[in-house]
């Protein structure tokens, strides 16, 4: 078996390596873009809460109309840097897992590199034989005297 044909599976678990990990990465990624999202509906309800706030003060809402709006209004801010922390983790998975993603990416371009210089030199090799052989052949007696 030749040696490039040898190394075949190895590429091929290379690249089913380098696929699982861009899997991994993609589903990281779509976390973290949920993360994102959650964020941003919270500042979102933040900001109508923060209105709403302003609009009861403006028609003389009561105190307690007031206070319960703006301790609303504090655990949404809570709420919010929680939730950029786990933005900030997903983030940092992501960065995790794309590092390991090019890692693994990089491992099966060398191996697929390897293998396809190996079939070069085993093409070379195979045309210095057929040249050998015909030139052999086209030679008569040139082995004969040699002996």
């Amino acid at each position: 078996m030749k040696k490039s044909q040898r190394l075949t599976p190895i590429s091929k678990v290379n690249r089913d390596k380098e696929n699982a990990a861009l899997r991994v990465l993609a589903e990281c990624q779509r976390q973290l873009d949920d993360q994102r999202r959650r964020v941003s509906e919270l500042e979102g309800y933040r900001e109508e809460y923060v209105l709403r706030l302003e609009q009861l003060a403006a028609r003389g809402a009561s105190a307690q109309e007031v206070v319960a709006c703006r301790g609303f209004i504090d655990r949404l801010g809570e709420a919010i840097v929680q939730q950029q922390r786990m933005a900030e983790s997903c983030e940092r998975e992501v960065e995790q897992q794309r590092s390991f993603w090019l890692a693994t990416r990089r491992d099966a371009e060398v191996m697929d590199k390897v293998i396809e210089r190996c079939r070069r030199d085993e093409q070379r090799d195979a045309e210095r034989r057929e040249q050998r052989a015909m030139d052999d052949r086209r030679i008569p007696g040139v082995n004969e005297t040699d002996n």
